[in-house]
Parts: C-alpha cells; structure tokens; sequence
C-alpha cells in the first residue's frame, strides 16, 4: 500500500505547489501565449534568486503590434495603437487614404496626394500657398462700367459683377460677386469697357466678348458674345484699349486698328461711320500705346508724341479750343510722354521724366489742378515727377508713383478713391500706405494688384464689380474672393479683433493707445493683420486694449496689447504696448476674457488668474487696489470658464457652480442684494451645480444650465433678459421656459443666444440694429434674427453686435463710428459679411 510522504517532503511539495499557484495567479507572470492587438502577454518573469520581475513587452520586442503601431507597456499587459494615419486593432495597421475618404484639411483648390503616413496638399496652376490655404495669382486688373475682369499668372482670365449681355465671358448672363473664368486660356492681357472686354493671348490673337451692339466686339455682326470669339486671323497683336461700345488695338509694326461705335469721330478714321471690323486708323504711322475712352481717344506713338482725336466739348483732346477732331492729331509738340489714360471729359498722362500732366473737364477735381476750372491744354499737376501710371474714369482719376504709393483725386462719392477723402479731392491724395503694383479705375470702383501678386477691389460694389462676394459698397480695399474662415472674435465699444482659421489675427476700428497692435496708431474700417505670428487661438477685447491665446509648441500662451494706465497687461508697470507682449511665462492658459480695464484667465491646472483695474472688486483678490500682474483668485477652487465684464468678473467651476465678484449696483453679482456693494471675493450664485455656460457686460450677468434653460439677473436695461419687462433682479431668474439654449452673449441693452440647432436670438433694444433683425424694434423676449444662418459664436457690444456662422463666415451688424464692425457701412441692421484686407 502507499503511504503519505513524509513531513519535509509534503512541505517541500506545497511550497512548490505555492509557488506554480503564483506564477499562475500573479497578472504579471509569464503566460505562454502571446496575445496581439490590444491585449499583450502578462508582464513579469522570475529573476535571479527567484525573485519575479517586471516585464516590458514593447523594450524587450515580444509584443506583437504593426510596424505602423504604438507599443505602450501597462501594468498587466501592453496596447498596440495605430500611429496617426493608420487604422486598424493595432496587430494590424492599414494606411488610410485621406484624400478618398475626404478626412484630409487641404484647401478647396489645392491637389490632395496620399502618403504614407498622412497627404500632401498641393494649390492648382494660377494658386499659391501652403495646400491648406490657397490664393489665386493675379498679375493684371482691368475695372469696367460695372464688371471687372483680371488676368492670372497661369493666363486664365476672371471676371465678376454685371452679367448682362456676356460681359463676363464665362457663356452666361448671370451676375457674379466672386471671379468665374471666362472661357478659353493662354492669355496675355485684358481690358474691360462699360459693357464688354478684349483679350491678348500669347500666341497674339485678339479675343472680344460682351455687348456687340456697335460692332465693338470686332466680329463683323452687332451681336452679344457670351464667350471670347477671335478677331479676325491676325497673331501679331500687341496692345489694346476698349471703352464706351469703341475698341482699339496696335499690332507689331506699330499699327493702329478700331471699331465699334463712332460718334463724334472717336474711331479717328475720319467718319463717324460705325464700324463692326477692325479698320485701320492713321495708315503709316506707329503707336505703342492706345487709350480709349467715353467719346474720345488718345495714342502715343514710337517717337513719343501725343495725339488724340473725337470728343472735345470740355477740351478734353488739349488742343486749347473744344473743336470735334475726327482724325488723330498731336496734342502740343512734346515728344516725352510715357503713358495717358482717358476719362469721362478728362485726359491724364505722365511723362518720361516722372511728371504728371492733365486737362480737360475739371468740374469734379478730377484734373487734380486744385480747383474746377477747365484746363484747355495739359498742365502740370503739381512739381512731383515720380509718377509711373496714371488711370481715369468718369470724374475721377488715380495714379501710381514709383515707389508703389497710390494717389487719387476727383469725384470719390462711392469709396472708389478713400472713405477718408471729402467727395470730391482737388488734388492727389494718397491712399493708404500700401505699395502697389499696377491699378484700373472702373465705373464709381477701383481694382489693383499689390503683393506682388494680390488682387484687391473696392468702391461700388451693386452688381458685384468688386468681386468681394457681395453687392454692396466697399469704402477700403479688400482681398477680392478671399476665402477664408474664421474661428474666434470679440468686440466692445470702439473695437474689433477675430482670428482666422489658419490662426492669423485681425484687428480693426479705433487704434488709440494701440488697441489694433499697429505702430503707425491708424484706425482702421477693415481688419487688418496683427504682426506675422499665425498661431492665434482664441482674442479678448477690452477698452482700448486686447488680450488672446496663441500656440506656441507646447501649450498655450497668454498676450496683451495696447492701453496699459492700470495694469490691463500685466507686464509689472503702466505702459503702453503697440505689439503683443506675453502674459508672464506660462504655457497652460486655456481660457481667457477682458473686461473694460481688466481681464481674467485659467490654467490648465484650473487655477484662475485675474489682473489690471479694481476700483470695484472686480480682479477678485479681496482688495480694490489695481494689480499690474497676474493675481491667483480662489486658490482652492478647480475652473473652467471666466467672463469679465465691465466692472464685474464671473466665473465657472468644474464642478458647475457658478461664482460673481466685482461692482453689485445692479445686483449683477447675484447674490441677492439690491442696490448691493461691492463684492472683492468670488461668491457664489445660489447653490445650483448644473451651469455650463455664462456671459456679463455692463450691468448684467446671464447663464445657460445643462438642461439648457437660460438665466439671467442685473439691471435688465432695455429688457435685455427678454422677459417682456425691464425690472432687475438680484438673483438669476429663468427666461421663459424654452430649453436648448447653448451660447450666450450680453451687450449693454441685448442679449443674445444661440441654441443647439445653431439658430441666433436676441431680445432687448434693437437701438441702431445692433439685434440684426432689419430694424429697429425692441424684442421683448428672445426673437430669431438672421434665420439663414446657423451659429456657433455671437458676441455683443453696447451700439454693435458679430457673430461666426457654422461655416465660418464673420459678419458684424448695428452703429459703427469708428470703424468697429470692419465694414464699409455705418449702420447695416442686418448682419454684413466681414471682408479680409
């Protein structure tokens, strides 16, 4: 029989037992299967002496993750994660094509190409940028009556605004607001008149197309062409001219050929018999430049003579008498002249030396002679001799110098010359501080290229001449078709700032103590970019001064600009700063807000910092004394959300409540105190714990709760709580019933709200449209306005309001004195697009 072994040999037997149990039981033993994926094998093996140590499948190389995967050791077993680019359970890893499934960032016009990992994005022909931002490559203009047409690098022609009779090229009669490509390529040049355009292309054929109801698209018919059709067979043409139904151009040798309409002699072929083919003007003789303009047309030829011929009411051919000329004929004896352009009754022309010369009809200043008078022969404007080109339209005329400054004079009553200007300027005024390359003035608009390579448009704007995307003047040059989106903006009395998608910043308004980050401290009706850094985030503006987040590699950090008499930068001391300085040296901030003279902000870690003017508790460090650097406030409590507002500050913690400190004349603090003093320490709102998002202005606070109803307390001046009545309260009190509200936002007299389907309400006064609801109404309770659009942000100042739509559209709306909307117009009541610069 058998027997049970003996004492030592059974304990010898259980300590093996024990130690087999362990390795079986302990989760960082060895296992020997080898799962993949997400799981892993178990993560200990015994040492030396029989010690277990910790095992690191992804060092030791015994895991089973992709190539194309992250390998990351855990307590028990390892991950496998597919690297960026890549999908799968990470044992396997495919590469995912970006640009099939539509998940790549690439710019509209750009050209996806699939890598692995990742894509590349590449702008098309006539494009340049990065593949995420592309813009077109402009290297001519050319303004019309009312329609533009310009010429890209790669030698496509685009032409915006009126449509009618095939103005536009493009095979319809449509009007446009942005560039359509008119069809054919390979061109060279364009000219636009009032009611049709020609082109040269490289291979020096003459296209014509629009209006041919005088023959003057040169194709032997009087009719209208949608599309470019050639002129004649000739390939040796070189330089033309169009105007009012007449067209002109030179061929190689130096001859001059017209047709179209010929009253009053403007063809120069001695009749004024229309013509519907190109005929040949002053046989013999070599030209190498052409202007045509209204009733009258000027050349110069090779020897650089002057000649001109047609019109002449208003003396505009500088004959010294207002004898109709039906010939080309010399105008004075002077052989210098470099280029001449041709208005309504008026000529311009610069010559060789730099100096600039006009006469004619000066009733509008448009012969920058300083008065109205009439100039029968050319006169010099002025003693400057650096001018390089000069353009006339109408009453109006603008030139070049050679250092690329653009000046104007004459009848500016449309924004076609400078907003800044009277209606009408006597002499050359610059306009702006911009170097420009080359300029055409239209009809009441003006289009030049700048940047090297940069179209922009402005003035008239009703058929959409200036290609901004919209009908509607257009006071400052602006970017035409520019198709950025934006992502952040804020605003308050006197200014705006927004920061655009690819993290650029603009600015605009009133530029006092530098509030626009410009050094040259002009103010500004149009955004205009803040330095070069193009990682901005999020912007706060204060009272003449501005506060945002930017990227910086590893986090976020914080920077002010502009008024600094208490401290609203935080820089230690009390000066003013024309360019962005950084808040101390933290890379954490997620959050931050600007009052009038003081702003607030959070950490990554949740602690909350406020600083700059407390005279009414409003920094929140238990004193009124005014703080020139950053302040801890509430140092126990976790935060994720501040707004200061004017003379108060509230805030959000992470756990929902819902904190106020500051000035409490209107109970905005709301705590239940009427007529309340000031509160130097954050207290809180009630004892609820389901807020989630809040704003404050002047003299109200509101916040929306999880369950998306909306609150609000203050003074309610204006009945911006939407309640139907202005009565204030010390303590939030709920508008309405309605749920759903998400963003909300607070100007001095309206509010507004954004619920989660996107759309925008506001209630209170609509004083100056500042509600953008199209008039002037009070809204007792919380009205839709701007129905067509969704929204994702909406910020409100006491006169004006802006917002950002789903897509990324910036508009602003109400009174703007100071240029604090970006826009052209003083008082749209409905939301106008904001145009980049």
């Amino acid at each position: 029989m058998t027997g049970s072994p003996p004492l030592d040999r059974r304990m010898g037997l259980l300590a093996a037992l024990l130690v087999l149990g362990a390795a079986c039981s302990d989760p960082k033993a060895e296992t020997s299967s080898a799962p993949t994926g997400t799981g892993g094998s178990a993560g200990s093996m015994p040492g030396a002496g029989g010690d277990w140590t910790t095992r690191d499948e992804c060092e030791d190389g015994s895991h089973a993750c992709d190539a194309n995967a992250i390998c990351a050791d855990t307590a028990e077993f390892y991950t496998c994660t597919c690297k960026d680019g890549f999908a799968g359970e990470g044992s396997s890893c495919k590469d995912i094509d970006e640009c099939a499934v539509g998940t790549h960032d690439c710019d509209g016009n750009a050209i996806c190409t699939n890598q692995e990992p990742g894509f590349s994005c590449e702008c098309q022909a006539g494009l340049t940028g990065d593949g995420k931002n592309c813009r077109s490559q402009y290297e001519q203009v050319a303004s019309g009556a009312e329609f533009s047409c310009a010429l890209r690098t790669e030698g496509s022609v685009w032409c915006f605004g009126r449509g009618g009779g095939g103005r536009l090229g493009n095979g319809s009669t449509t009007n446009q607001t942005k560039p359509v490509q008119a069809d054919g390529d390979g061109f060279s040049a364009v000219v636009a008149g009032s009611a049709h355009a020609c082109a040269l292309k490289q291979d020096g054929s003459l296209w014509c197309w629009g209006v041919g109801s005088n023959g003057q698209i040169g194709v032997g018919a009087t009719l209208n062409n949608t599309t470019p059709a050639q002129v004649g067979s000739e390939m040796d043409w070189q330089q033309l001219s169009v105007g009012l139904h007449t067209s002109c151009a030179i061929r190689s040798g130096g001859g001059l050929w017209c047709w179209g309409k010929n009253d009053y002699g403007k063809l120069g072929d001695g009749t004024t018999t229309q013509k519907i083919l190109p005929t040949a003007i002053d046989v013999g003789a070599s030209y190498t430049s052409i202007e045509v303009g209204y009733y009258h047309s000027c050349g110069i030829k090779a020897d650089g003579s002057l000649w001109c011929w047609g019109r002449n009411t208003h003396y505009q051919l500088g004959q010294g008498d207002n004898v109709q000329l039906q010939t080309p004929t010399q105008v004075g004896t002077a052989v210098d002249w470099a280029h001449v352009g041709n208005g309504y009754y008026h000529s311009c022309g610069v010559k060789t030396d730099g100096s600039l010369w006009c006469w004619g009809n000066g009733g509008y200043g448009e012969t920058g002679s300083g008065g109205t008078s009439y100039m029968t022969t050319p006169t010099q404007v002025g003693t400057d001799t650096d001018w390089s080109q000069v353009n006339c339209e109408k009453q109006s005329s603008c030139g070049l110098k050679t250092d690329g400054s653009l000046w104007c004079w004459g009848e500016g009553g449309h924004g076609h010359l400078d907003p800044v200007m009277p209606t009408l300027v006597f002499t050359p005024q610059r306009v702006g501080q911009d170097v420009w390359q080359s300029l055409s003035i239209g009809n009441y608009h003006t289009c030049g290229i700048r940047n090297q390579d940069e179209l922009y448009c402005w003035g008239a704007g009703n058929m959409g001449q200036t290609g901004l995307g919209v009908q509607g003047n257009q006071f400052y040059p602006a970017v035409v078709a520019a198709e950025h989106t934006w992502k952040a903006v804020d605003t308050e009395v006197y200014n705006g700032c927004a920061v655009r998608s690819d993290g650029a910043l603009y600015c605009w308004g009133q530029n006092y103590y530098g509030s626009l980050a410009n050094a040259d401290l002009l103010s500004s009706k149009s955004p205009r970019k803040i330095g070069t850094n193009n990682e901005w985030e999020s912007v706060a503006v204060g009272l003449q001064h501005g506060c945002g987040l930017r990227s910086d590699g590893q986090g976020k950090t914080a920077w002010c600009w502009g008024r600094n008499h208490v401290g609203q930068l935080a820089q230690g001391d009390l000066v003013d700063v024309l360019d962005p300085v950084q808040v101390g040296s933290e890379v954490d901030w997620t959050h931050l807000s600007s009052g009038y003279h003081h702003n607030c902000g959070v950490r990554q870690d949740g602690t909350l910092w406020c600083w700059g003017y407390n005279s009414d508790g409003q920094v929140g460090d238990g004193s009124k004394s005014t703080r020139n650097s950053a302040v801890q406030i509430e140092s126990g409590t976790h935060w994720q959300e501040v707004v200061a507002g004017r003379y108060h500050t509230c805030a959000l913690a992470t756990a929902g409540t819902l904190w106020c400190w500051g000035k409490n004349n209107y109970g905005m603090v709301g705590n239940g105190v009427a007529n309340g003093t000031d509160v130097t320490l954050a207290v809180q709102v009630g004892s609820d714990s389901d807020w989630k998002s809040l704003a404050a202005d002047v003299f109200d606070t509101c916040a929306a709760k999880t369950d998306g109803s909306l609150w609000c307390w203050g003074r309610n001046l204006g009945r911006s709580h939407g309640l139907g009545h202005q009565d204030p309260s010390y303590v939030p009190r709920q508008v309405g019933t309605d749920t759903g509200w998400d963003v909300i936002a607070i100007g001095e007299t309206h509010s507004f709200g954004i619920k989660t389907n996107g759309d925008g309400y506001c209630s209170g006064s609509s004083y100056h449209g500042k509600c953008g609801t199209g008039g002037e109404s009070a809204l007792y309770s919380p009205t839709v306005f701007a129905g067509q659009h969704k929204w994702v942000q909406l910020v409100a100042s006491p006169y004006h309001s802006c917002g950002i739509t789903d897509v990324g559209k910036l508009y602003c709306w109400g009174l703007s004195r100071y240029g604090e909307l970006g826009l052209p117009s003083a008082w749209p009541d409905e939301p106008l697009a904001v145009l980049e610069p």
